[in-house]
């Protein structure tokens, strides 16, 4: 929690530096991610899906205007819930993961009070992976890989500074990582936004 606070304050402090005029917003959103079952590369053993919690937590701060839209830099971070991993064979570690993705957010308003908006960016995660089966035991290990991301949403403005936000989005990153039977952890959740 500390750290979010603390990059909401350099986010809101850079913000004003660089630019008085310069429209800025921090949202937060939750839900759920569910994958189906796969069979782990090489083994032939099979892997449930996993069902975790969702957690997305960014800023974003206005570059452009370009009518009728706005282009904005958008800074997220997302996270899955830490859940066990589930398999036909015995089975110790975690299907939980982490990525922080930078990139740009085109807002279109559709209505004084509602507007659409698409996100894509590129950035790291922490994923488990499953290790190569030695006796009886499925195992994980966290490992690194490159997140790529794109989705988009909908925001609803509730008071001048405050929306409710619905979006949805795709991290792509490597095969088999963090419960996920592909490339794809898909990300549908529901939150809120304050607009600096």
């Amino acid at each position: 929690m500390l750290t979010r606070f603390t990059m909401l304050l350099v986010a809101t402090l850079g913000c004003g530096a660089v630019r008085a005029q310069q429209n800025a917003d921090l949202y937060e959103s939750f839900g759920n991610i569910g994958s189906r079952a796969y069979l782990v590369n090489g083994t032939g053993i099979q892997a449930a899906g996993s069902d975790v919690s969702s957690n997305t937590f960014g800023v974003g701060y206005q570059i452009k205007r370009l009518p009728p839209a706005a282009l904005w830099l958008d800074v997220s971070d997302t996270s899955g819930w830490p859940e066990d991993l589930r398999a036909s064979v015995p089975a110790i570690g975690k299907t939980s993961w982490l990525a922080g993705v930078a990139g740009p957010r085109l807002v279109m308003p559709l209505h004084r009070r509602l507007s659409a908006f698409a996100v894509a960016g590129a950035g790291c995660g922490l994923f488990h992976a499953i290790a190569t089966q030695q006796g009886p035991t499925l195992s994980t290990y966290r490992t690194f890989h490159g997140v790529f991301e794109f989705g988009g949403g909908i925001d609803f403005r509730l008071l001048r500074w405050f929306s409710l936000r619905a979006d949805f989005r795709d991290l792509v990153t490597g095969r088999q990582l963090s419960g996920a039977a592909g490339r794809h952890h898909t990300v549908p959740d529901f939150g809120f936004a304050f607009h600096m």
